[in-house]
């Protein structure tokens, strides 16, 4: 049964307070300062979700994620290249094809945006999130897959696995160009594990203001409403009904190997009363207490080579 009464209760007072934000921008003049810590490991393969940022804070209840396509996206043409096998894995097992296709369940459709399930025999087995738009209700989807509809083009443009938490975003891709890559992903909620994930309980989208109602497994939940979408970025607004006071809130997952394999390979942070930015390969940064964190690249890599920069900023108390 979907356990939505607690749920239903978080969503109007934080859809009030999504309805009175602003849109997310480039960089927060002020904020609170987060504490970031890198728990990447090195890893020779791509896929093993090696890289992970972490993000803390006892007093953050709204922040803003914003995906952006990289600086050198013009430098790539009409299509990314393709990938190339430039790394020896480590005794990494073959991909085994799944015994049945995937499926597709239509959650919600109009003429700008559609919400899709798809289910993936074997890829989050046990996962059995229940999802609720309107009246229609899905349980044990792998991913959801939101599409924007524009110009007659229908674009994926949010990716959430509901079992981990993981939310991956690309902005329309530009003028003229092929539909550009996902990359690395942000975990929204309370993190747990080595490789960062959180437990949802459950997921209501509301189509009118674009916003997910999260409700999470310990306690708690999460309003995040696309804020802003077009052909440079993608933005969400994240509010929590309150804060994630014991563990970290947000952490970006992703993937490196080195700088022509990976889906992030530098970080920067501008550390709480800083007058710059302080920049680092993503395997020498260590952690710092700041109010924004930009991951990605200023080179492109073989792997997901258009996939777009994020930025996490304006944390606020509320």
């Amino acid at each position: 049964m979907f356990r939505s009464a607690r749920l239903l209760r978080l969503a109007a007072p934080l859809a009030a307070t999504l309805a009175l934000a602003a849109p997310a921008a480039a960089t927060s003049v002020e904020g609170l300062a987060v504490t970031i810590e890198n728990r990447t490991t090195p890893a020779l393969c791509i896929g093993r979700d090696n890289v992970a940022l972490t993000l803390s804070s006892p007093q953050t209840r709204r922040f803003a994620l914003t995906a952006a396509h990289p600086s050198y996206l013009p430098m790539l043409g009409a299509a990314d290249a393709p990938a190339a096998d430039l790394i020896a894995c480590d005794g990494a097992p073959a991909a085994e094809t799944p015994a049945q296709a995937p499926s597709r369940t239509t959650l919600y459709e109009d003429l700008s945006v559609q919400l899709v399930g798809t289910r993936r025999p074997g890829l989050f087995s046990g996962n059995a999130v229940p999802v609720r738009v309107g009246d229609r209700e899905a349980a044990g989807v792998d991913t959801l897959e939101l599409w924007a509809i524009r110009d007659g083009r229908a674009e994926r443009v949010v990716v959430i696995e509901p079992a981990s938490g993981v939310w991956r975003l690309r902005p329309l891709a530009p003028e003229g160009r092929g539909a550009t890559a996902f990359g690395a992903g942000v975990v929204v909620g309370p993190i747990e594990g080595e490789t960062p994930r959180t437990a949802i309980e459950s997921i209501v989208f509301a189509p009118r203001t674009q916003t997910f109602q999260l409700a999470f497994v310990g306690g708690g939940g999460a309003a995040i409403r696309l804020a802003t979408l077009d052909r440079e970025r993608i933005a969400l607004e994240v509010v929590f009904d309150r804060p994630v006071a014991d563990r970290p809130f947000a952490a970006v997952r992703g993937d490196f190997v080195t700088r022509f394999a990976a889906d992030l390979a530098e970080i920067a942070v501008r550390e709480a009363d800083a007058p710059g930015w302080r920049e680092a390969p993503i395997t020498a940064f260590e952690s710092a207490t700041a109010t924004d964190l930009w991951a990605g690249r200023t080179t492109p890599s073989r792997h997901a080579t258009s996939a777009p920069d994020l930025v996490l900023d304006r944390f606020e108390p509320l």
